[in-house]
C-alpha cells in the first residue's frame, strides 16, 4: 500500500499549540497570535508540538528560546508586552526566517517585546526588530555590528499523505538544516515506510498515530546515518533517509525511544535511574535509565528486522548485524541487573518481557547462524570488559 509524498502550504489547526505547556505569558501570546494569524500554528506545530514543562526550562534553553522567539513575533502581531531572559546566544524567529546570534559569551540575552518591537541585549550590544513593510514578519531596523543576523531556516511545508490524514514534516532551526527536504529525501523516506509496511504494519500504525513529524536530515559529513529524537519532542522523529534499510533502522531506534518516553510518563521504571551502567554499544559509562532505553531500542529495531528478513533474503551482513542487535539487547538486561538499578514492578515487567523473547529469538537465530552470534556475544564481551580502561574504544561492530 504506497504512500503519496506531496508538498503542499497548510497551517496546522491550534491543537498542537494547544499543547505547549510553557510560561503563561508565552503561551498566552502565542494563543492570541493564532486567532489573528493561523500562520504562527504553522511554525510552532512544525516543531511537532512541544512538550515543555516550566520546571525543564533549563535544561532545553535551545527549544524554550525558540518558543519565545515565536511569542515575540505574536505579541508585535497582536499587541502587549512581555520579556524574558535566554540562557543561549543565538535567538530564531522563524514566521520570519531570521536568526540573530551574539556569539559566545556565559551572559543571557534578554529579548523583550512591546510597543511593536522586538529588542534583544546582552550587555552593550543590542538589536531591534521591527515589523517588514507589507510582509508581516519582522525586519532588523538596528543592529551592533558584533551581531550576526542570517537567514533561518522555516519549518518546511511538507506534509507526508497517509490514509489517516497528513503528517507535519517540520524542521526546526535547532537542528542547522541548511535546506528544506528534497524529492531525494522525501522518496527515501517513502521507501523507508514501504520496507516498514512489509515488516511491521502494526509497527507502522503506532508510528503514525504517535509521531506526527518525521523529518529527513542532510546526512553530517563522514556519516552514513544519523537521527535523533528528544523527551521534549514527543512526536517528531528526524533521521536521514539516503539508504531505505539504514533509515528503516533509525526510524524503528527513535521511535522506540519516544516510546518509552511516553510510557515512563504513566510508569516509573527504575528505582535509581542515575546509576551507573557499562553500556554494550557506547564507549563511556551511562545512567541505568539510558541502558534501559537503549535495550530496549535494540530490541525493538531486532523485532522489526527479524521480521523484514522473512519476507526479504537478507545478506550475510543483515544476519551479522540482527545478531548484534539481539546480542546488545542480552548484555544490556545482564548490565542492568548486576548494577542494581532497583527496577520497579513495571521495570521489571518490560525487562523480563524483552529478555524471554529475546532470549529466545537468540537461540533460534544461534541455531541457523551460530558463527554470527558467537562473534556478537565476544565482541561486545570484549568491549564490556575494556570499560574504564585506555582500550575503550567506540563499537565499531555496530555498523559491521
Amino acid at each position: 500500500m504506497a504512500r503519496a509524498i506531496r508538498a503542499h502550504a497548510r497551517h496546522e489547526d491550534t491543537a498542537a499549540v494547544g499543547r505547549l505547556q510553557v510560561p503563561s505569558v508565552v503561551a498566552e501570546q502565542l494563543e492570541k497570535a493564532l486567532a489573528a494569524d493561523a500562520s504562527f500554528a504553522h511554525e510552532a506545530g512544525g516543531c511537532g508540538g512541544i512538550h515543555l514543562p516550566p520546571g525543564r526550562i533549563q535544561k532545553e534553553p535551545r527549544v524554550y528560546a525558540d518558543l519565545c522567539g515565536l511569542a515575540a513575533e505574536a505579541t508585535v502581531t497582536v499587541g502587549g508586552s512581555f520579556s524574558e531572559p535566554l540562557a543561549v546566544s543565538k535567538i530564531v524567529f522563524a514566521h520570519s526566517r531570521l536568526a540573530i546570534d551574539f556569539g559566545d559569551a556565559p551572559e543571557p540575552v534578554t529579548l523583550a517585546a512591546h510597543d511593536g518591537e522586538v529588542r534583544l541585549s546582552r550587555g552593550d550590544t543590542r538589536v531591534t526588530l521591527a515589523p517588514a513593510a507589507g510582509t508581516g514578519t519582522l525586519a532588523v531596523r538596528r543592529s551592533s555590528p558584533r551581531v550576526q543576523v542570517r537567514q533561518s531556516v522555516r519549518t518546511a511545508d511538507m506534509r507526508l499523505a497517509t490514509e489517516d490524514g497528513l503528517l507535519p514534516l517540520g524542521i526546526p532551526d535547532f537542528f542547522a538544516i541548511a535546506e528544506p527536504p528534497g524529492d531525494e529525501d522525501l522518496a527515501g523516506l517513502e521507501r523507508t515506510l514501504q520496507l516498514l509496511e512489509r515488516a511491521s504494519p502494526q509497527t507502522l500504525a503506532e508510528l503514525t498515530a504517535v509521531a506526527r513529524a518525521l523529518v529527513p536530515l542532510q546526512r553530517p559529513p563522514g556519516r552514513a546515518i544519523h537521527s535523533s529524537s528528544a523527551r521534549e519532542l514527543p512526536g517528531v522523529v528526524y533521521a536521514v533517509f539516503a539508504d531505505p534499510l539504514e533509515a528503516l533502522a533509525m526510524v524503528c531506534h527513535e521511535y522506540h525511544h519516544l516510546k518509552l518516553f511516553l510510557l515512563e510518563e504513566s510508569a516509573t521504571l527504575l528505582g535509581d535511574p542515575s546509576r551507573p551502567v557499562n553500556a554494550p554499544w557506547r564507549p563511556d559509562t551511562r545512567q541505568a535509565e539510558g541502558v534501559l532505553h537503549g535495550t530496549y531500542v535494540f530490541f525493538g529495531i531486532a523485532t522489526t528486522f527479524a521480521r523484514l528478513f522473512t519476507v526479504l533474503n537478507p545478506t550475510r551482513r543483515g544476519y551479522r548485524r540482527l545478531a548484534i542487535w539481539r546480542a546488545c539487547v542480552e548484555a544490556g538486561i545482564a548490565q542492568l541487573a548486576s548494577a542494581d538499578a532497583q527496577p520497579t514492578a513495571a521495570g521489571e515487567a518490560l525487562v523480563n518481557g524483552m529478555g524471554a523473547i529475546n532470549a529466545a529469538a537468540l537461540a533460534e537465530l544461534e541455531e541457523s547462524h551460530h558463527h554470527e552470534v558467537q562473534r556478537a556475544r565476544r565482541v561486545i564481551g570484549e568491549h564490556l570488559a575494556a570499560a574504564g580502561t585506555e582500550e575503550r574504544r567506540e563499537p565499531w561492530y555496530l555498523l559491521s
